[in-house]
């Protein structure tokens, strides 16, 4: 005699299975959340916490930061001890500010910023016999970063000059700057340095950008020079659009911007492109060729 099970019955008895399945799958949803999003923050934090512990314990302690010197071997930073970090007095390298950076840290927390922050690794963390950090070596000039320095004034920019034969860096100068012997990890840490830390030589794309600008303009200071021309050379009333006679080709500047009468100087500024356009076909091919030359455009200079 066969048992057969209703319909009911097996219908109820899949329902049944659904409903383990579907509990099932509901609690797991629920563990992965929960473990991801309430407990797996406070466990990396408190894992951060002792991470920075004991970097801030062993920099307090015994590691001696690393010294950064330039290309001839000139001490930038140095002279660092145990619980006592770098300084740039040699003399106060301010030329070297916001290049040197820093990097602070406290038991919570830390903070970098340039080659003290990037070399960290190195300078804090690659110890010797006598626990302090590696040495770093430059290829800057510090006699010409000094230079580039004062010439800036206090104006915003960077003043960059690269070896053309190795692509060296041998000035890396703004006057964007951060006070490099703050060493207490809390006052750099809590302090509003956001506008001091614009590393406007690496990433500002300050005016003017089009590099053959500053050829055309010195082709057009060399022409007033040689033709005795007074300063309305200079002037030029700038629509937004311009149109080189016997051409229909149109030249903007960047956005359709307008700047209306202006000289060389708004124009390098704003890298107006209708203002250069016009100024080098009043210089003429013959002499934006001889100034090219003397910029070797062009030309190998391996």
């Amino acid at each position: 005699m066969t048992n057969k099970r209703s319909p009911e019955s097996i219908s109820m008895r899949r329902i049944r299975l659904v409903e383990v399945v579907g509990i099932i799958v509901s609690l797991v949803f629920t563990s992965f959340f929960a473990y991801k999003y309430l407990i797996n923050p406070r466990i990396n934090t408190d894992a951060n916490k002792t991470k920075y512990q004991i970097i801030y314990d062993a920099i307090k302690s015994y590691a001696i930061e690393g010294t950064i010197v330039d290309r001839d071997g000139n001490t930038i930073l140095g002279n660092a001890a145990v619980d006592s970090r770098a300084t740039a007095d040699y003399p106060q390298n301010l030329s070297y500010a916001w290049l040197l950076g820093y990097y602070s840290i406290n038991e919570h927390q830390q903070n970098s910023y340039g080659l003290r922050g990037n070399l960290k690794d190195y300078l804090l963390f690659q110890l010797d016999k006598n626990n302090q950090g590696a040495l770093v070596k430059l290829t800057t000039n510090t006699d010409l970063q000094n230079y580039a320095y004062q010439l800036l004034d206090g104006m915003e920019g960077s003043i960059t000059v690269l070896d053309n034969q190795t692509g060296e860096i041998l000035c890396l100068s703004s006057q964007s700057t951060v006070d490099f012997n703050v060493n207490d990890p809390d006052s750099m840490l809590a302090s509003n340095v956001a506008e001091s830390q614009y590393r406007r030589g690496t990433f500002e794309k300050d005016p003017p950008g089009s590099t053959f600008k500053v050829v055309t303009a010195a082709a057009a200071l060399t022409m007033q020079e040689d033709e005795n021309l007074d300063d309305s050379f200079f002037q030029f009333n700038d629509t937004g659009s311009y149109i080189p006679a016997g051409s229909d080709f149109v030249i903007t500047n960047f956005q359709n911007q307008v700047f209306g009468t202006i000289d060389m100087n708004t124009a390098l500024a704003k890298s107006c492109n209708c203002y250069f356009a016009d100024l080098g076909i009043r210089v003429g091919a013959d002499k934006l060729t001889k100034m090219m030359n003397a910029f070797m455009v062009g030309k190998d200079i391996t």
